[in-house]
This record gives structure tokens, C-alpha cells and sequence, in this order.
């Protein structure tokens, strides 16, 4: 299992010597951190609050809470029984809808609207989502195609036109065959957007823009059941806002 410090390994560099020495508590205390207030974690390191707060910010977090989040989340990534599953999907789905950035939807969604058109790609469990935001768009007359099938994830550099903008759906961002398109898009100059359900995975440092829901990996028997159902709540966002950018009521 990673440790703390291996989630952020490229943001460790911006912290200060304090900040470091919180998190250097935190990956060997890990236990006790996630369930300590922001004043107990201040304290026991002999730091003030605003220490841990902007550590937090240094690690490309909203603040505390989301660090308490994720250090949640990544101890403990099965599932082994939920008490109230009712409350579990309450919980995930709020945090998602609190860690989605208004502004980088308006940003994609310009980027939408400037595109000749617009390819979506997904494959795996979210090749459904994929073929729903395609046949939403294509309702509205807007050109677009898409892309779930691998021999034509591997052609797909070599028909792809500049002014068109590529979309890629996939929960964990880490898709290897993903990455490897989107490096080849870059190197045609090609935009590209990651719609994902992790904070910071490898498919959206490389795309051009990203938004993602902020869901953790989950299993129960050895079966995938990571939410997928945010992903959904992503796309009907982008494409609500598409409508009001290019429809008039």
C-alpha cells in the first residue's frame, strides 16, 4: 500500500520544513491522523492550524477535511460490509459534488463549444457512459463520434482533425492504452479532457483540461465497486452547460 507521501510525491517539494514534519507524522501515524481534529493534528506536531491548512493547500487539497478524506479512503480501500449503504452513497456523493470546481466546466465546455467536433472515448465499465454523452450531443446536431473499440483507439491519432477536442471517460485515470493516446495527442497539438473519478491521476496531468468527482476505489469480495454513478452526474454537467453555451431557451 502507498504511503501518504507517496500520494503526493509530486507536490512534497512545495512544503516547508513544518509542513513536512506533518506529514512525515501523519505517514507514521496514520491511524490516529485520520481521526484527529484539525486543532489535535496543530498540536500534537507543535505547529499552529494554519501550518496544517496550508500543508493541505501545498498538496493541491481544498483544505483539512478533504485531507482527512483521503487519508480515509486510501487506509482502507475494501469494503468489507457498509452499516447503512443508503448513508455510504450520501456521503460519496455530496463529497463529489462539493469537490467539483464550477469554473473548469465552464472551461470545458467552452472547449466543447470551439470544437468541429467532439470524440468521446471510453472503454471498460464506463464504455456505456461513453455511448451516453455521444448520442446526447449528436441530439443535438453537434458532430460527434464515439470511440470504444482498441484497434480504433490505436487509429485514432492518425484521422483526428486539430480543431477537434478528444474526451476521456475512465474512473481511475490510469488506463494505459488512454495515456498512450493522449501523449500522441499532445504531440499533435491535439485538446484533450479527462473525466475521472480520482484526484490526481495520470490521464489528467497529461490531458489539457480535467475534472474529476473525487470518489475512492472500492471492492467488496474481490469485485469492483467503485461508484461510477458520479461519472454520470460529471457528463450531465458538462452537457447542461454545453446546452446553456450554445442554446438559447
Amino acid at each position: 500500500m502507498k504511503t501518504p507521501v507517496d500520494l503526493f510525491t509530486d507536490k512534497v517539494h512545495l512544503l516547508t520544513h513544518a509542513e513536512r514534519h506533518v506529514l512525515a507524522y501523519i505517514e507514521a501515524h496514520i491511524g490516529e491522523a485520520k481521526r484527529m481534529s484539525l486543532t489535535e493534528m496543530a498540536e500534537v506536531n507543535n505547529v499552529s492550524t494554519t501550518t496544517v491548512v496550508r500543508m493541505c493547500h501545498h498538496l493541491g487539497l481544498n483544505g483539512f477535511a478533504e485531507l482527512k478524506y483521503v487519508l480515509r479512503d486510501h487506509h482502507s480501500t475494501s469494503v468489507a460490509k457498509a452499516d447503512n449503504i443508503v448513508d455510504q452513497y450520501k456521503y460519496i456523493m455530496e463529497h463529489a459534488l462539493n469537490s467539483i470546481d464550477g469554473r473548469v466546466i465552464e472551461e470545458i465546455t467552452d472547449a466543447m463549444k470551439d470544437a468541429v467536433r467532439i470524440v468521446v472515448v471510453a472503454i471498460g465499465l464506463t464504455k456505456p457512459l461513453g455511448e451516453y454523452l455521444s448520442k446526447k450531443l449528436m441530439q443535438m446536431n453537434q458532430t460527434s463520434t464515439y470511440v470504444y473499440e482498441l484497434h480504433m483507439i490505436h487509429l485514432l491519432p492518425s484521422w483526428i482533425e486539430e480543431e477537434d477536442l478528444v474526451l476521456c471517460i475512465s474512473s481511475s485515470g490510469e488506463v494505459e492504452l488512454l495515456l498512450d493516446l493522449i501523449e500522441q495527442l499532445n504531440g499533435r497539438r491535439i485538446r484533450s479532457v479527462a473525466i475521472t473519478n480520482t484526484t490526481s491521476s495520470s490521464l489528467a496531468q497529461l490531458t489539457s483540461l480535467s475534472i474529476n468527482a473525487r470518489v475512492p476505489k472500492a471492492s467488496y469480495a474481490g469485485f469492483d465497486i467503485t461508484v461510477r454513478a458520479t461519472l454520470t452526474l460529471l457528463l450531465d454537467m458538462l452537457f447542461e452547460s454545453y446546452i446553456r453555451k450554445t442554446r438559447k431557451p
